[in-house]
C-alpha cells in the first residue's frame, strides 16, 4: 500500500469516518462490499452468469456496464450515475427491485 501517498492519507480519513458511523460512508462500504465481493453469487441467485463488469467516465457522468450470461445468452445492463459509488448502488437496488433492462449483448466477453 502506498503509506506516504496523498491517496493514502484520503483512505484513511474515509476509514475514520466508518468509525464515526456516519451513515454515508457505512452505505458506501456496504455497496463496495456487495458489489466487488458477492455480485457474483447475487446474480447466480437470479439465474444468471456474472462475466465482468467495467465503469466509464463519460463527460460529467459515469457508466456501468455489466455483462452476464443466461444459460448461453449473452445479455448486458448500463447503468449511469455521478460517480461509480452511484452506479453501484443504482444497479443493486434496481436489481433488487427488478427494473434491471437486460439487452442480448451483441458483444459478449466469452
Amino acid at each position: 500500500m502506498y503509506t506516504k501517498s496523498p491517496v493514502a492519507s484520503r483512505v484513511e480519513k474515509w476509514l475514520d469516518r466508518l468509525f464515526d458511523e456516519e451513515p454515508a460512508s457505512l452505505n458506501e462500504c456496504r455497496t463496495f462490499v456487495l458489489f466487488h465481493m458477492f455480485l457474483p453469487e447475487i446474480m447466480s441467485s437470479y439465474g444468471l452468469g456474472l462475466d465482468g463488469y467495467v465503469f466509464r467516465q463519460r463527460n460529467s457522468d459515469v457508466t456501468l456496464t455489466v455483462k452476464v450470461h443466461e444459460g448461453d445468452t449473452p445479455l448486458v445492463a448500463f447503468t449511469t450515475s455521478a460517480d461509480t459509488t452511484g452506479c453501484m448502488m443504482v444497479f443493486l437496488r434496481s436489481l433488487e427491485g427488478s427494473r434491471i433492462r437486460w439487452i442480448r449483448d451483441k458483444y459478449p466477453w466469452f
